[in-house]
């Protein structure tokens, strides 16, 4: 009897190893993206808490030189 059971664990073991990678596939398209970035160039949750937008100083911090304005 215990021949049977393992014999059946291990199928069964076998069967999920086989059948995990496929659940992401049928997941289907995500609803949403969320993107981290850095301090540098993302204000955070700013927006969200104050409804301001930050500006940075753009004016003094690039450089004078035709590649500096875009």
């Amino acid at each position: 009897m215990s021949n049977i059971l393992s014999r059946i664990i291990r199928v069964g073991v076998l069967a999920l190893v086989m059948l995990a990678p496929a659940s992401p596939a049928l997941a289907g398209a995500p609803h949403r993206f969320v993107v981290f970035g850095d301090s540098l160039s993302d204000p955070g949750n700013a927006l969200v808490l104050l409804r301001d937008v930050e500006i940075p100083p753009f004016d003094s911090l690039i450089p004078d030189a035709p590649y500096a304005r875009g």
